[in-house]
């Protein structure tokens, strides 16, 4: 029997809306700087097969665990965009491969198009045994990375594939959507085929490592007592080995991480509050905010409405 296939396409204008295109996934977003937030993405989904394309504008990091039960290929073929995962700044082109229950950080910066696509385990090994002889880097998480002939038709064949896929005809019939659902992993599969893992130099690893151990020491501490001399003893570290680790790794020095790490806390912790019994500005000063107007204005920058919005609609 054919898998029912469904398609849908969202618009989104703010940071709520962006992490409500994380589907499958628990990853936390931090905005890591105040400006427009807007994107537009398509999603067909085939019984367990899911295909994503879409393109947004965001600054953030991101952070936690990829599907519980799907193996998950992303790529991004923008030119005006910079990620980074892990340790490691992306290139268009590149193969991100996220295994179930896999941990996972980085960051994105600017204008980002992407795709990706979600399978079971098995799924992906049957297709990929059909397409390239099964020899393949599938066994692990990984950012692999092809020659550049290779990534380009990579990213073309996406780009056009992307428009393909959403018309309802390719779907109609068992043995239709069959060679599109391997057309569409095929340029995933041949990125894998030539790439290699792409690990980054020692440096970035080391700089990377460090970043998220202040993001694991922050998790446990009071988000407004904490200062950059704090973070400097907990880690060990002299102030210009951490401002060069957030610099290099978020594009933000430590200062300003934990000014937006303290912001998202109080995102937190208003959608949580009751309304009726909570102010705003109790909140703020709570969270080491003191100059009130000018964390009102933070705020609506980056979350794209002011925090007594927030209060009113707690989760």
């Amino acid at each position: 029997m054919q898998d029912q296939v469904l398609t849908f396409g969202n618009t989104f204008g703010s940071f709520d809306e962006l992490c409500g295109q994380l589907r499958g996934v628990d990853l936390e977003l931090i905005p890591l700087r105040a400006g427009p937030i807007w994107g537009e993405t398509k999603t067909l989904v085939a019984g367990d097969f899911s295909f994503t394309s879409g393109k947004f504008v965001s600054d953030h990091r991101f952070r936690g665990t990829t599907h519980t039960d799907h193996v998950l290929l992303g790529m991004h073929y923008g030119r005006d965009s910079s990620a980074y995962y892990e340790c490691v700044e992306g290139m268009a082109g590149d193969l991100t491969l996220h295994q179930p229950v896999r941990e996972n950080f980085g960051s994105m910066r600017g204008t980002f198009e992407y795709s990706a696509l979600s399978m079971e385990p098995a799924e992906l090994a049957r297709i990929a045994e059909g397409v390239a002889g099964g020899d393949l880097l599938l066994e692990s998480s990984a950012l692999l990375r092809a020659p550049a002939p290779v990534a380009e038709l990579a990213c073309a064949a996406l780009a056009s594939l992307s428009r393909a896929a959403f018309r309802p005809e390719n779907f109609d019939g068992k043995a239709r959507a069959e060679l599109l659902k391997r057309a569409l992993a095929y340029p995933y599969l041949l990125v894998a085929a030539y790439g290699l893992p792409e690990h980054g130099d020692f440096a970035r690893e080391t700089r990377a490592t460090i970043v998220r151990r202040a993001e694991a020491w922050l998790d446990n501490e009071p988000p407004e007592t904490v200062h950059v001399v704090d973070l400097c003893r907990a880690l060990g570290l002299p102030l210009r080995s951490v401002q060069r680790a957030f610099h290099e790794t978020l594009g933000i020095g430590p200062a300003h991480y934990l000014m937006r790490y303290r912001l998202h806390a109080v995102r937190r912790t208003l959608l949580q509050c009751d309304p009726a019994a909570t102010k705003v500005s109790d909140v703020a000063l709570d969270h080491g905010f003191w100059e009130l107007g000018r964390f009102a204005g933070i705020y609506r920058q980056t979350y794209g409405e002011r925090p007594s919005e927030t209060l009113r609609r707690r989760v």
